[in-house]
């Protein structure tokens, strides 16, 4: 009757390490870190977009450019600046096709929408 029980045993704790096993990779497939695709903070813009001019308006009229370190890229007429900006929104769990411009990534940070990014930027350039 022990031999019995060890089997059991033995065949029990085979098959509580195959679960763990499947879902540990089932974990690893549907919670996938995605990587930051930028290394700088970036301002994301679009040539025609009313919203974008507004901030345009800002930086300029308010030297941001001075007191901030960003880059700009353009993404209507710039396919890899859009495609960079589709991953960008991905690493911030935000869904992509559902996302314009104008949109910052600041300091590991997503802000999207004038207001906020002009928030961001009077907060980060000290201006009130």
């Amino acid at each position: 009757m022990e031999k019995v029980h060890r089997v059991i045993m033995i065949f029990f704790i085979a098959a509580v390490i195959v679960i763990a096993s499947l879902f540990a990779v089932y974990m690893n497939l549907t919670g996938k870190v995605i990587e930051n695709p930028v290394n700088e903070n970036v301002l994301y813009y679009g040539s025609t977009c009313s919203h974008c001019k507004i901030i345009e308006e800002f930086i300029n009229s308010n030297n941001i450019t001075e007191k901030l370190k960003f880059e700009q890229k353009e993404v209507f007429e710039n396919k890899e600046n859009a495609n960079e900006l589709t991953k960008v929104a991905e690493y911030c769990k935000l869904d992509s096709s559902n996302i314009g411009v104008p949109f910052m990534y600041y300091e590991g940070e997503c802000y999207i929408g004038d207001i906020d990014i002009i928030k961001l930027l009077k907060e980060k350039a000290n201006i009130s």
